[in-house]
């Protein structure tokens, strides 16, 4: 209960974004550079339980782009170049790299949007010591976006699907997000709730480090807050854990920090 509590409260990190139903202008951009930790001694095993794991600490630095093309679509990608996962070993490389295209389908009113992303296997996923940096495989997720605003606040939501190769399950994705503008507009305040469902059609054995694994479930609540410092530019926090139900994933929140800039016209 102590470790379920402990994920339950703590302050997005899971997965990547590629969730907002709005497209960008042509011209128009977001970027950030971002690090991000898990400290942990504890997995959700394939059963759901929280047991004892390796002690170890997962640190990603990574990139984050997206750029609007005009004509409704966008194009966004994550890089994660630094990928180090400490034990009584250590292994470091590039994470697997995702690329993505959106396209505005509704723009007033309700937004509505739809998303491709294509996962590349461009991290290592054969290391004897199992601390891969990456899954090995090719995966490619379709998603539909809706959302709705106002001048300080929003919501929105995504349902995806993502096929996965090399024998990983395939997976349902959901998201919710829920946000608010405050002092002027300068802090944006955001809940987010994500969950992953494994579709169960895959036959590789799950990683014992809960690094990059196969048949993956959780469910997620999540907080960031985002600060401009000047107007295009500024900093990020922001925190997740894997909730009731998780599967295969380490039993620790991720934290992280970023530096972005907002582009706009």
């Amino acid at each position: 209960m102590k470790h379920l509590l402990l994920l339950c409260i703590t302050i997005m990190g899971l997965q990547v974004g590629f969730s907002q139903a709005w497209t960008k202008e042509k011209g128009e951009g977001f970027y950030k550079v971002d690090f991000s930790t898990i400290q942990s001694v504890n997995l959700f095993n394939n059963n759901g339980d929280v047991v004892a794991a390796p002690e170890q600490a997962n640190n990603v630095f990574s990139l984050y782009g997206e750029r609007g093309l005009g004509h409704g679509f966008e194009v966004m990608a994550y890089a994660p170049f630094v990928n180090n996962t400490l034990t009584s070993q250590s292994e470091s490389g590039i994470g697997d790299i995702d690329v993505a295209i959106k396209y505005a389908i509704k723009k007033t009113g309700v937004a509505i949007s739809t998303s491709l992303l294509l996962g590349i296997p461009s991290g290592k996923s054969d290391l004897a010591s199992r601390l891969n940096t990456g899954d090995g495989e090719f995966n490619q997720m379709l998603k539909l976006n809706a959302g709705s605003g106002g001048d300080k606040w929003w919501a929105q939501a995504g349902l995806a699907f993502n096929n996965r190769s090399e024998d990983f399950s395939d997976e349902v994705r959901f998201n919710l997000e829920f946000g608010y503008k405050f002092l002027d507009k300068k802090l944006l305040t955001i809940l987010k709730i994500g969950s992953v469902q494994s579709t169960g059609n895959g036959t590789i054995t799950p990683n014992p480090y809960g690094l990059y694994s196969n048949d993956v479930e959780y469910f997620s609540p999540a907080i960031e807050l985002m600060y401009y410092i000047k107007p295009k530019y500024g900093i990020a926090l922001r925190g997740a854990g894997a909730g009731a139900g998780a599967k295969n994933i380490q039993a620790a929140p991720q934290l992280s920090v970023s530096f972005f800039a907002d582009i706009k016209k």
